[in-house]
This record gives structure tokens, sequence and C-alpha cells, in this order.
């Protein structure tokens, strides 16, 4: 799962009931009815407004996901204990699933009884869709579902608990009052086959619940260390690299130290006045430009780290020369080729990225629009901007090129074209495959595009030339702009040559009360493996 900025939403209830085979360990309810709304003031994001969504919203999200569960947690950060689908009805938005067989699903359903019967829905709400409607704000399209949580307290009326036994019948139970919110008796029996949950789906289920913990874990602030030199802070070379050391350490004064790192967002000395004006044309804050990481999605988008562990990625690969693999045998019953199997180690550092802010209250509260919002995409899009550099680094820390010979201005497009033709066999060569893209520094781009736009010639492909979405190809292979590729260059490659390996971003937050704000940052671990160097050709002027 992406760790993109999450809301929860108490508002739902849950229903626990036997199946066919009379073992209890169905659950379903609604994690949300149309209509209802969170009480006035109670989320930052949204000051003191309600929050609700429209029907609708959530089809989208249900849709992408297909037939996978999403992760029931025992309470918002806690324990998963079923896997859940959902589904939008004429009520509102359904889900159903089964417990798993574990101690913690049979105490979070022993617990049900006891007032532990509402649920929160926990959403990504980067890139939600939503709208004012007089002092609400209610929410028409959700583009991801995080999770659903058990509650005790739900936001929105309505939300109850009704236990069946094998026959289907309701067991009566006193309605449970707690205040401020009053939970009424509802039934919520949604009839149909129990969800089965296949191997895959297991493995799906733990991997999301392992994401969630770590980013509960960050978002808890829960920062450990060691660290006893004369300077707190020497040794780190920067934010990021203080935050991974706090991280792993269980020092509360280094801990300390991270927090008080960041600079304060703060209202004063005329700071922030966009948010404090109260008199905006527009909610939309210009000039947060997230140009997305085009060099990164190029090679495939992040991939995941998988199993492994430490701050040091690591590959097999074959180090030799396969035609000296096999040889010719020089006669009958005569000794063929033989040579030892040599399988190389790379490794490559993971390297942290963060950034963050310490709010004030102040301007979480009465800024509008949100500060958090604004700090979100502010730093989403920076951490973007800045792991994107850090491929192209990579990537041209290789010794496989193709020289123009001469200046990048004096390059036309048939020269252009032979350049990457002969890249593309080196990639091919290095792979086993041809190129698959090439990604162009902004002033090759620049001449490349002009070149296409103004030629007659056939080397462009029907459809080649986009100027207002600024994408070309030549012979149908794409010419990706990428502006933290070195001016003059190309770089021409396959996604079988590298990739990015990522975890995360994660947000992380703490609460700092003696000095009434709140500390938020977003970081995550990356580093590019160039798999196949040879795979990776840089084309310019090597010699100018």
């Amino acid at each position: 799962m992406s760790d993109e900025p999450i809301r929860i939403i108490p508002s739902g209830d849950v229903a626990i009931r036997d199946d066919a085979e009379g073992d209890g360990r169905t659950v379903e309810g609604y994690a949300y009815r149309w209509g209802e709304l969170t009480e006035a003031g109670g989320t930052a994001e949204y000051g003191d407004l309600a929050e609700g969504f429209d029907r609708g919203a959530f089809v989208e999200a249900i849709a992408s996901r297909g037939e996978r569960p999403w992760p029931m947690l025992d309470r918002h950060k806690g324990t998963t204990v079923a896997g859940v689908t959902f589904t939008e009805d004429e009520t509102g938005l359904a889900y159903r699933g089964r417990l798993l067989d574990t101690q913690a699903a049979r105490d979070y359903a022993a617990s049900v009884p006891a007032g532990n019967d509402g649920v929160s829905l926990e959403f990504m709400y980067r890139g939600a869709k939503s709208v004012k409607r007089g002092r609400s704000i209610i929410h028409t399209h959700i583009p991801r579902i995080a999770a659903l949580a058990g509650a005790y307290v739900p936001a929105h009326q309505g939300a109850s608990v009704a236990l069946r036994d094998t026959g289907g019948n309701m067991d009566p139970q006193e309605p449970t009052t707690v205040e401020p919110v009053a939970i009424a008796e509802r039934g919520i029996a949604a009839q149909g086959t129990a969800l089965a949950l296949s191997p895959d789906q297991v493995r799906e289920l733990a991997t999301s619940a392992a994401v969630e913990a770590m980013r509960g874990f960050a978002e808890r602030g829960q920062f450990g260390g060691n660290a006893s030199t004369a300077d707190p802070l020497a040794g780190y070379k920067t934010l990021g690299h203080l935050f991974q050391e706090a991280y792993h350490s269980s020092d509360l004064e280094l801990r300390g130290y991270a927090a008080r790192a960041l600079a304060d967002t703060v209202f004063t000395a005329g700071a922030n006045a966009g948010l404090a004006s109260g008199n905006l044309v527009t909610s939309t804050i210009a000039r947060i430009v997230d140009g997305g990481r085009p060099i990164i999605e190029a090679f495939g988008g992040p991939r995941p780290l998988g199993d492994s562990a430490g701050l040091t990625l690591e590959y097999a690969y074959f180090n030799g020369t396969l035609a000296d693999r096999v040889a010719a045998q020089s006669a009958e019953k005569a000794e063929i080729e033989s040579l030892a199997v040599d399988i190389a180690l790379g490794t490559e550092a993971l390297v942290t990225y963060a950034g963050g802010s310490d709010i004030s209250y102040q301007v979480i509260r009465r800024g509008n629009p949100s500060v958090l919002d604004a700090f979100a995409r502010i730093t989403l899009a920076a951490y973007a901007t800045v792991t994107d550099a850090a491929a192209a680094t990579e990537l041209e820390t290789g010794s496989v090129t193709v020289d123009f010979t001469e200046a990048l201005a004096s390059h036309d497009l048939s020269e252009f074209t032979r350049d990457i033709i002969a890249a593309s066999i080196l990639v091919q060569a290095a792979t086993g495959s041809p190129a698959q893209f090439v990604l162009a520094s902004t002033t090759a781009f620049s001449l490349l595009a002009t070149l296409a736009a103004a030629s007659s010639s056939a080397i462009g492909a029907p459809g080649s030339i986009d100027l207002p979405g600024l994408r070309i190809g030549i012979g149908g292979l794409p010419i990706i702009h990428a502006p933290a590729i070195t001016a003059g260059k190309l770089i021409v490659s396959n996604r079988q040559a590298g990739g990015w390996y990522e975890d995360g971003p994660f947000q992380a937050s703490a609460e700092n009360v003696t000095l009434l704000g709140r500390d938020v940052a977003y970081w995550g671990m990356g580093a590019f493996l160039r798999l196949v160097p040879a795979g990776i050709v840089e084309v310019y002027d090597v010699t100018p």
C-alpha cells in the first residue's frame, strides 16, 4: 500500500454471525450510511465543518481492488482480524468478510457485545474530490480505501452491532450508549455465501497489514536511538539521516532532537498569509507543481523491497561471458568445455529521504485552505522530485555511451534516429531485449520535439507527435522528458536494466503539546539498482 495521507472516519457498525458451519466467524455491516455526517469540528483538516460522503464516492476504489480483500483491524493501528470486501448499496458502504482463525480475532469478536461495536473507515484523501455544502464537506470521490478498523465510539448516528445464532435469528441485546454518541440497536444481516480467503488473498492481506503496521508505527512517532556525542547532531549528514537513526534508536533524547530539528510553520511575522486571508477567490493553492517521477515510472515505477532487511539492497547476478560457457566437442568422447559458475552479489545503499515541519495548532485550526493538505502536497511533490533526481544520478554513473560526435544543436532528426538505434542495439545485447524508452534532458527533448514537429519525414511514426501533451516518439519508441537528466543527454534503456526500489513514502506525526504544535514529516527509503549496467546507454557529445 502506498503511504499517502490517511483520513479516519469512525462511522459504521459491525455484526458477527455464524455461517452454515456455525463457527461464528462471518463479519458484516456498514462502514458508512449515506446522509450521515460527523460532528462539526471533528477534524483538524476541515475546522468546524461536518464531513460525509456521496453515494458513488467509493465505486472506483472498490473496482480497482478487484477481488482482493481489505484488512480489518481490531482498532486503529491495531492487529488484522479479518479480510473484508466492500460494496455500495442503497443504504451505504457495506462490508462483508470472515474473521481469521487467530486469538486476536477471537478476542475482537468477544469484545463486540461489550460495546466495541463500531468501525472506522480509513481511506487515502490525497486525490479525493470534495464539495462544500453549507457547513459540511462532502466527499464525492475517494481514490483508495486503506482499511477498516474497530471503534467503540462511531462518529455517525445509527452505528450498532447484532450477533446472530446459527438459525439466523436476532440475538436481542440492550442498546449501548457511549457519550457523546448514542449507539442505537440495529441488526445488519446481508445474506449470501461467506467470503472464502484463498492463499493468495491471505498473503495479500498479510502484506497490507504489515504496511499498515509500519505506517502506524511511524504515525505514533515511535523513534528510538542511542547518542552520546558532545554535539547531539554531529555525524548526521541530512535530516533524513537523523530521522533514520532516531527511528532505529531507543534514546528518547535523540528522538527529541529529531522532533526539534523541524522548522516551525506559524502565522508569526506575516508567514502563511495565504492561509489567514479569509477572502480567497479559490481554495486551490497555486504553484504547487508535482512533476511526477518520469525516470522512475519509465523503469516500471517503484518496486517493493520484498522480504529484505537492513539498509543495504542486495541482488545476485551472473559474472561471466556466455560465449565462454559452451564449445564444440573436438571429437567423440573428447572432454567437453568445463567452467565453474560464478554468481556474484551486487549491493546498493538504501537511502532515507524525508521532509518535515512543526506546524502550530493555530495554523492547523485557523488556516484555510488546510495547512496539513498543503504541507502534504508540497512535501510529496518534493519527495518525487528529489527521488527522481537520485535515480538520474545513478543512471549517469555508467560507462556505456554513444557519441553524438558533434554539438547537440547540430544534430538533425536522422542523426538522432541513428544514435538511438545504435543505443538500442547495445541495450538488446546487454539485456536480451531492445530499448523500451528514451529519457531526454530538457535541452535534448526540446530539440527533438522541434525537429519532429517540423519534419515531414516518414521516420516519425503516425501519431508520434503530441505537442499539447509534450509527447513524441521516433519509430514508435517514446521519448520521455526527464528534467533531472544532465543537459544535452539522452539515456536509452529498458526495464530489465534496472529499477527504483522503495519503501514509502510514509507519514510520521507526533503532538508537540508543550509548544502547541504538531510535528509532521513524510519519509521513505529508496535506491536505484543498475541490474544490468551495460543496458543503460548514455547518448551525448562525449568529446565536445
